[in-house]
């Protein structure tokens, strides 16, 4: 699934579950879209249920990795 600026309003409940954040079935992402994903993670920072799901894609993690989402993750107590 991609998920870019075109497609984020089809794909957005697949990959933003409330406090969980699924990315497993991610195959391409845009910085658009990596910054959806860490507003929504900022907004449930302090939910007790969250959670992140990472992609499949060795790519994707890779592109993350890139962007420092990781670090960002670790910074608001998210994974």
């Amino acid at each position: 699934m991609d998920f870019i600026f075109d497609t984020v309003y089809k794909n957005i409940e697949k990959v933003i579950k409330g406090p969980i954040l699924d990315l497993k079935e991610m195959a391409f992402c845009d910085p658009w879209s990596i910054g959806m994903i860490c507003l929504s993670a900022i907004e449930y920072k302090n939910n007790l249920n969250r959670s992140i799901i990472l992609p499949k894609s060795e790519d994707i993690k890779k592109y993350l990795k890139r962007m420092h989402f990781d670090d960002f993750m670790k910074e608001i107590s998210y994974g």
